[in-house]
C-alpha cells in the first residue's frame, strides 16, 4: 500500500532496532480474540494481521493462544497470551489490565476486537488508557442482533461500543444501523474473505479426494451430502435428521456430519441416539474432526448449512461454493444474500424438514450439465464477493480512515498520511 515501508525481514516488522512499532512512527493495530483456533474467527484475524504487517504497519495478536498460534510469526504478527474467554467481571479486569500494558508499551493506534468477551475487554482497556494515547476501538459484530433491549441489549453492548462497529452482512448493517440510540455512520460492511488458494477445486488432487473417501469407506454410487458444523452450535441437526427419516427409501442418500476438533461428548451422544431413534443409521454418520475439508467439498454432492437460528454470515456455504458445490442453507440472517437462490443452491426455513427434503431431492438431481453450470457460477459469484484479499483491503482502509481521522483533528500530518495509508 502507498506511503508505507516494508521490512525486507519479516520478522522484525514489529520492532526495529529495540523499538517497538509506534515508536518508529509507524501505526500499530492490536486484535483482541478469545482464540487461535481453525474458526472463522480466527482465520480472518490471521489474514488481516498478516496484511497490517505486509503494508508496513505493527501487527500485535492478544489471545488465549491454540493451533494457529504457529503461523503468527512467519506472518510477521506479535502475539500476547491474554485469557479471553471468561466474562465475568474479574477476568474481563485481569485481561483489560495486560490489554492496556500492550497497549502502552507498543504504541497501539487501534485495538480491533472481535467477540462479545474480547469487546468488553478491550472497552475496559482503552477507559483505563491515559487522555492523548488512547487507542481507536473496532468491533466485529457477528451475529444477528437479538434485542435492544434488557439483559440481551446489554449483553451485546460492549461489541457496539467501538469507533467503528463492523457487520458481516447487509443484513446485519442494517440492523445495526437502526432503531432508537442506533449509530449507522460507525457501522462497517466487511464480508469474511475466502482463501482461494485453499478452497480451489483445480488445487485439490484427485489423490487427495480419494485418500479421503477410503478413510471414510465412501463408494460409488450414492449421493453423498455433508454437514459440516460444531455439533453444539446453532447448527440444526436435528431437523436434518428428521429428513432422512421422511426420505424413507425413496432415495439412496449418504449424509456425514462433520465436527471440528474437541466435539463435547454430550452433543454427539444425544444425536447419536436421535439417530438410532429415526431409525437412520445407516445414512447419517458423524465422523472424527476433518482435516482437509477442501477434498470434502470436493469428494461430496451437496452441503447443508442450516441453523436454528439467523445466522449474519457462513463461512462453510462461501467455501462450498467456492468448491463448486450447491449449498442448502438458511433462508433467515445473512446468509441469504452469499447464495443465489435456485442457482448455487436452496435456502430454507428454520425447523422445514419438508424443505429440506425438496431440496435434497433437487440438488442431488442435477445433470451432468446442470452441475457443471451452478459450479462455474457459484464459483465466480463467491470469488467477487467473499475474496480474502478484498476483506482485508477493506478492514485496512476501515483502519486508515479512524488513524488519519484522529491525526487531522490533532494537527499531526505525518500520522494522517500513514493513516491514509494504512
Amino acid at each position: 500500500m502507498p506511503g508505507t515501508r516494508q521490512d525486507s525481514n519479516p520478522s522484525a516488522r514489529g520492532k526495529t532496532a529495540g523499538k517497538s512499532a509506534g515508536e518508529t512512527g509507524r501505526p500499530v493495530v492490536l486484535q483482541v480474540l478469545p482464540w487461535l483456533d481453525d474458526s472463522g474467527t480466527a482465520r480472518g484475524s490471521i489474514d488481516v494481521a498478516a496484511a497490517v504487517a505486509q503494508a508496513g504497519a505493527g501487527s500485535l495478536i492478544a489471545s488465549g493462544g491454540g493451533a494457529r498460534l504457529r503461523e503468527l510469526p512467519r506472518q510477521g504478527v506479535e502475539h500476547f497470551e491474554v485469557a479471553l474467554t471468561e466474562s465475568n467481571p474479574i477476568a474481563t479486569s485481569r485481561a483489560a489490565k495486560q490489554l492496556v500494558k500492550i497497549i502502552g508499551d507498543h504504541g497501539v493506534g487501534i485495538v480491533h476486537a472481535r467477540g462479545r468477551t474480547a469487546s468488553k475487554a478491550a472497552l475496559w482497556a482503552i477507559r483505563r488508557v491515559a487522555p492523548g494515547r488512547k487507542p481507536k476501538l473496532v468491533t466485529t459484530f457477528k451475529l444477528p442482533r437479538r434485542s435492544r433491549i434488557g439483559l440481551k441489549a446489554r449483553y451485546e453492548s460492549p461489541m457496539l461500543s467501538g469507533d467503528r462497529v463492523i457487520a458481516t452482512s447487509r443484513h446485519l448493517a442494517e440492523q445495526l444501523g437502526s432503531g432508537p440510540g442506533a449509530d449507522a455512520s460507525k457501522v462497517r460492511l466487511v464480508h469474511p474473505g475466502i482463501d482461494f488458494e485453499a478452497f480451489d477445486p483445480a488445487r485439490v488432487s484427485d489423490e487427495r479426494v480419494i485418500q479421503l473417501a477410503t478413510r471414510w469407506r465412501i463408494g460409488d454410487g450414492a449421493p453423498l451430502v455433508i454437514v459440516p458444523g460444531r455439533l453444539d452450535s446453532g447448527k440444526d441437526f436435528r431437523t436434518l435428521i428428521e429428513s432422512l427419516r421422511h426420505l424413507g427409501a425413496e432415495m439412496d442418500l449418504t449424509a456425514l456430519l462433520l465436527p471440528p476438533a474437541l466435539v463435547p461428548e454430550r452433543a454427539r451422544l444425544e444425536l447419536e441416539e436421535l439417530i438410532r431413534k429415526r431409525g437412520v443409521e445407516g445414512r447419517v454418520a458423524i465422523l472424527d474432526d476433518c482435516r482437509d475439508m477442501p477434498a470434502a467439498y470436493k469428494l461430496c454432492d451437496a452441503v447443508i448449512s442450516v441453523d436454528t437460528w439467523p445466522e449474519s454470515f457462513s463461512r462453510i456455504v462461501s467455501e462450498a461454493q467456492a468448491m463448486g458445490k450447491p449449498v442448502i442453507a438458511s433462508r433467515e440472517g445473512g446468509v441469504g444474500e452469499q447464495i443465489i437462490p435456485g442457482q448455487t443452491g436452496v435456502l430454507v426455513a428454520p425447523g422445514d424438514s419438508a424443505g429440506i427434503v425438496s431440496a435434497l431431492q433437487a440438488v442431488t438431481g442435477l445433470s451432468s450439465e446442470e452441475r457443471r453450470t451452478l459450479a462455474e457460477l457459484a464459483i465466480a459469484h463467491t470469488r467477487e464477493h467473499y475474496a480474502k484479499e478484498t476483506m482485508c483491503e477493506v478492514t485496512l482502509e476501515l483502519y486508515g480512515e479512524l488513524l488519519g481521522a484522529e491525526a487531522e483533528a490533532g494537527g499531526d500530518e505525518l500520522a494522517a498520511v500513514q493513516g491514509q495509508a494504512l
